[in-house]
Formats: structure tokens, C-alpha cells, sequence
């Protein structure tokens, strides 16, 4: 598989505080890649930095061989990088429709519908997540199931390369964690979208991912298979515990 994405040596800091410290990936086009750690390990700090959200301090960052750290975050977008929240962030007074249509209508650079595209589209992506009958409630009426999906629906407007998932299993109950472990078996087969997926759910990415990536105080402790992580005595200790051993 061709490298999609390189991270050399990126760094990040707020007012002295370590979050990220030379932290060096790749990512290769289709791949799903896990990205794990214990809270404030520098996770959404990553994700932050490659979205755009946040400027890092140092290190180089390229899609493709092209590094894209002057970009601004809708311009990322526009190349092809899309995420999702681990706290949701919808227009909360705007029905879900006009949730999604923003995304399809501002989504790839190279992309131009009109607003009845638009519209077909979003509709498009709500049915494939399950919220098509949801289309005309307000995203502020959503459980957090629901909401979880929309992330998911407006990200996958943008017609992603690169999908950054953020804790998505966070606070469902086990059969909403089952079906959306479904869907995301299903995005990766209907788009063919790579994934870099945050998830405290190891046993997930333990199915789900070719590898995993652990931090740990913002220092990358580990790249592997999901069995060689699990079995990584830096892992253990600072994440998963012993009982992870069984997968040696």
C-alpha cells in the first residue's frame, strides 16, 4: 500500500506543558490505524494538530509526499483530511439536514453542487449512517448515539481521503456499540476511506485495525499489529494492563 500520511518528529506544547514530543508515523492508503492511550496521552492533540485546529511547534506533516502544515483547516479539508469529535459539535438549533449540507456543499475543493445536489446528497449519507428519519429534527433533540452518527454523516460528506475518528464507542450502551462498529465496517468497505481511529474500546481495534499506534504522555511508545501492541510491556504498563497478555 502507498503512504497516504507522514508525521515526522511533530512536537506541541501549551505554556511549557509536553503534549506531543517527536512523535514519527506513517499512515498507508487503506489502512485503518488505531490510535491509543491513556487520557492525556496527546491523542486529540494529534488529531487536533493534523486537522488543523491546532498549530504544532515543530516537526513536519505531508499528504502524499506534500507537506500541508500551512494550510488552514477548512483547506485540509479540501485535500482531503475529515474528522470527527469525541464531543459532538452540531449546529444544535438546525434540523439534521441542514446539519450535513453544509459539509457537502463546502467540502472538496473540486467539488461544487448546487444546493438541490447538495440537499440529495446529505440525504444520501444520512440514510447510509441510519438518520434518515431523523432529517427534519433538530440536532439538539439527538441521543448521543444519534449524535455520534451525524458526526459521522457530516465527516463523510466531505468525501474524505483521511478519516480521523474520535472515540466514537465513547458513552454507548453494547448494542450501540455493536452497530456502530457495523457502520464503520461499512464506511471502510463503501468509501475505501482510510482511518486513524481513537479508541479506549481495545477490544475494537483489537478486530478492527491492520495498526495501532500507542502514546503516552505525548511520546509515541508503540507501532505495530494489534498483537504486538498488546503484548508491548511500554502498552501494559502505562495503558492496558496484564490481562492483555492473552493475546501473546
Amino acid at each position: 500500500m502507498a503512504e497516504l500520511l507522514e508525521v515526522r518528529n511533530l512536537s506541541k506544547r501549551f505554556k511549557g506543558v509536553r503534549a506531543l514530543q517527536d512523535v514519527s508515523f506513517h499512515i498507508r492508503q487503506g489502512e485503518t490505524v488505531g490510535l491509543i492511550g491513556p487520557n492525556g496521552a496527546g491523542k486529540s492533540t494529534l488529531v487536533n494538530v493534523l486537522c488543523g485546529q491546532l498549530q504544532h511547534d515543530a516537526g513536519d506533516i505531508m499528504l502524499e509526499g506534500t507537506d500541508f502544515s500551512g494550510m488552514r483547516s477548512h483547506q485540509r479539508c479540501h485535500i482531503g483530511l475529515s474528522r470527527t469529535y469525541q464531543i459532538p459539535r452540531p449546529f444544535p438549533d438546525l434540523v439534521v439536514l441542514y446539519n450535513v449540507i453544509p459539509s457537502v456543499l463546502c467540502g472538496r475543493k473540486d467539488s461544487s453542487p448546487n444546493l438541490e445536489e447538495a440537499t440529495k446528497e446529505a440525504l444520501y449519507y444520512l440514510e447510509f449512517v441510519g438518520l434518515s428519519d431523523k432529517q427534519h429534527t433538530e440536532a439538539r433533540d439527538l441521543t448521543i448515539y444519534e449524535l455520534r452518527l451525524l458526526e459521522l454523516a457530516r465527516a463523510l460528506a466531505t468525501k474524505p481521503r483521511l478519516l480521523f475518528v474520535d472515540e466514537v464507542m465513547a458513552g454507548l450502551n453494547p448494542g450501540e456499540t455493536d452497530k456502530a462498529v457495523e457502520l464503520m465496517s461499512s464506511i471502510k468497505q463503501t468509501f475505501g476511506v482510510t482511518i486513524c481511529w481513537i479508541e479506549h474500546v481495545m477490544s475494537v481495534l483489537m478486530e478492527a485495525a491492520q495498526r495501532i499506534i500507542a502514546l503516552d504522555r505525548g511520546i509515541k511508545i508503540a507501532d505495530g499489529t494489534p498483537e504486538e501492541v498488546a503484548n508491548d510491556q511500554k502498552v501494559i504498563e502505562a495503558y492496558l494492563g496484564s490481562e492483555w497478555r492473552q493475546y501473546a
